[in-house]
């Protein structure tokens, strides 16, 4: 039965009854055929990168950079674990109803964004950062200030609280298991020394995505003198997100959600199976990629390059990243 929870002290799907449910469909249509699997991977992703076009189009006036955005960031070597991954459509079913939940918002459709909430809080815990994030977006392209914006959609942001309720339920019957939480053989402390260097792995793979890593083990013991270059450069980052959050919001914006959406696996809580894991930068890639598409269209604006220049260049790095996709 998909409802039934595994036995597996490591289950990836247990508490995630949405992804079961998938799953289950799946095999009711082609049993362990793996195409069927891949398919409906694949169309999750476009999904995704189709509401991510969505929320550009709603957040920006630079039309160029919403529709090439989500263009390079499906085609991203990264994401491709998120596709050959059958049991990963966690992650990718997890970003779609989050980024369906920034649309709603953004529209105002503030019932549909609940749902969408509920939702995704059935597919990963992940999403609990969600409400935050609507609280962000609306202080950066709507609102004046943060109080301004609880009062302007109190419903909005009860019910979206609210969707926490499911996932605690969620989380105290079924877990994770053995897999994460504060375990004594893994300490907050060495977790987050550990996520210093995976954080650095993964810009690293942004910009070169080549060598991916499957399987990152488990934590290694070390002390902080070990890693504080990258644990500095980390800190540098976030000050750098603050700060351009206060000086360009949409900026910034973009930038404190690489660092939200990252938070719940790649803070302090300890994942106990897996110290890193490439599918973590699915959404965090995608603010990425949109800080990117600003900054490259904000450049060729002022170096007053042609729109022919604009898409062919654009169009390299597509066949590039897909090349090294493929």
């Amino acid at each position: 039965m998909w409802g039934t929870w595994s036995s597996s002290p490591h289950s990836s799907i247990d508490a995630r009854p949405l992804v079961r449910l998938s799953l289950a469909l799946n095999f009711a249509w082609g049993g362990l055929e793996v195409r069927s699997y891949h398919l409906v991977n694949i169309a999750l992703h476009c999904g995704c990168g189709l509401l991510l076009y969505g929320l550009l189009r709603l957040s920006t006036e630079r039309a160029t950079a919403a529709f090439f955005v989500p263009l390079l960031w499906l085609v991203h070597p990264l994401n491709s674990e998120c596709v050959n991954y059958i049991v990963v459509r966690t992650e990718s079913l997890m970003v779609l109803f989050y980024l369906a939940t920034l649309c709603c918002a953004a529209r105002g459709w503030a019932v549909a964004a609940v749902c969408c909430s509920l939702l995704g809080m059935a597919c990963k815990e992940s999403m609990v950062s969600i409400s935050l994030v609507v609280l962000l977006y609306d202080r950066t392209f709507v609102a004046l200030s943060l109080g301004a914006a609880l009062r302007r959609r109190p419903i909005l942001y009860i019910g979206l609280g609210a969707t926490w309720i499911p996932l605690a339920v969620l989380i105290f019957q079924g877990g994770r298991g053995d897999s994460a939480g504060f375990a004594r053989e893994v300490g907050v402390w060495q977790y987050a020394l550990n996520q210093c260097w995976v954080l650095v792995d993964y810009l690293q793979k942004v910009f070169w995505p080549y060598a991916l890593n499957i399987d990152y083990g488990y934590q290694l013991e070390m002390r902080w003198v070990a890693v504080w270059p990258e644990a500095l450069f980390v800190l540098v980052l976030l000050c750098m997100a603050m700060w351009s959050w206060l000086h360009c919001r949409q900026v910034g914006f973009a930038a404190l959600l690489f660092f939200i959406a990252l938070a719940p696996t790649s803070s302090i809580v300890p994942i106990l199976t897996e110290v890193g894991a490439g599918r973590r930068m699915y959404l965090p890639l995608a603010a990425l990629m949109s800080l990117g598409g600003m900054g490259g269209d904000y450049l060729l604006q002022r170096l007053r390059c042609g729109w022919r220049w604009s898409v062919g260049a654009v169009l390299v790095i597509v066949l590039v990243l897909a090349s090294v996709t493929m």
